[in-house]
């Protein structure tokens, strides 16, 4: 069985549940991974079973496909129909990872669709809840199955999916040696280092990560990740901008603790973040506001507020238990989510 992945972010982006997904899939299938961006149509060959169709489709704001009439993506099917006859594809799988890709799955009613309903893209800018329905509702009739990562989105878009939780390469989290420009990157951070890996955004919530650096100044909580960060913070809060995937699990194990700080509002209702999982597979606890599809026992410190938020950091520090962290991220690798699509795919 050949896929067609229609992927809302590039491959050599950041590394994240769509090139997981499509890296496990392909053991088993071909896959042809169609990706935004810019420049013009090229396809390059990424390993012998996956295909990158760069620069399919452009997109404006986050990375989003939202700015594509259902016109213009009706007339990029004949493109990408060409492109799958020239790889040999037969019958393939029409696997969305966006929900503005929907006119491809009414462009070709008797295609095998999978949808994967990642985020609530309403929280984005520019993206109208009015146009976000009508794609659903698209999904609703021709998507063959779906799947989400969060409860939350599935009751919200009343899409009656299977859910398929984020997840970890734990095997490569605990095989990883440590990058020589990680030990020089972190060469002048006083411990205990508070870190944070991921995308610096709005859903941060910036007061309770001051807070918690003015109550501690001998700490240091250090943000690795790309986005703009806020302009006054305490001197302790560092900006070490973005890594390559390959250096991640060097850079948690320099963090004494992991953390999550999300404000709580409609965006973070709705996500599960993949560093809840990276941080486990190295064993490092977890300190985090509230979490909506729920806490795993023993992993993970959860903080209602400020205050809270700093008495839990202390209290992780002094928490050595490794092993129930380690359990949660192995019993939730990406080869476990792959296993799970593989038997939808099966079905469908």
């Amino acid at each position: 069985m050949d896929i067609v992945y229609i992927s809302p972010i590039r491959w050599d982006g950041l590394y994240q549940r769509p090139q997981h997904l499509v890296k496990g899939l392909s053991v088993k299938h071909r896959v042809l991974f169609v990706e935004p961006g810019p420049g013009r149509r090229k396809l390059h060959t990424v390993t012998n079973s996956i295909n990158l169709l760069q620069d399919f489709y452009r997109t404006s704001g986050q990375g989003l496909s939202y700015n594509l009439s259902r016109i213009r993506w009706a007339a990029s099917a004949g493109s990408l129909f060409r492109v799958m006859c020239d790889l040999s594809f037969q019958d393939p799988v029409l696997f969305l990872a966006t929900p503005f890709a929907s006119p491809l799955a009414r462009k070709w009613p008797n295609t095998k669709v999978l949808y994967d309903c990642m985020d609530d893209h309403t929280i984005f800018p520019r993206v109208s809840s009015t146009v976000l329905q009508k794609h659903h509702a698209t999904l609703r009739r021709h998507a063959t199955q779906r799947i989400t990562s969060n409860t939350r989105l599935d009751y919200k878009f009343n899409l009656h999916c299977t859910i398929v939780p984020n997840a970890v390469d734990y095997d490569y989290f605990q095989g990883a040696t440590m990058e020589e420009s990680v030990d020089n990157l972190f060469a002048m951070l006083p411990k205990p280092i508070v870190g944070y890996i991921g995308a610096i955004r709005d859903w941060i919530d910036w007061r309770l990560v001051a807070f918690s650096a003015t109550k501690y100044p001998n700490m240091s909580f250090v943000f690795v990740g790309s986005g703009r960060a806020p302009s006054k913070m305490p001197p302790n809060v560092h900006f070490l901008g973005r890594v390559d995937y390959g250096c991640i699990p060097s850079v948690l194990r320099k963090f004494d603790i992991g953390i999550i700080p999300f404000k709580v509002d409609s965006c973070t209702l709705s996500v599960d973040p993949v560093k809840l999982y990276e941080y486990c597979a190295v064993g490092i606890p977890v300190v985090s506001t509230y979490l909506p599809d729920g806490c795993p026992e023993g992993c993970v410190y959860v903080a209602q507020h400020a205050t809270g938020f700093a008495d839990m950091v202390l209290r992780a520090l002094e928490d050595p238990h490794d092993v129930p962290r380690k359990l949660f991220a192995q019993s939730n690798s990406w080869a476990v989510r792959v296993k799970l699509i593989e038997d939808i795919l099966a079905c469908m």
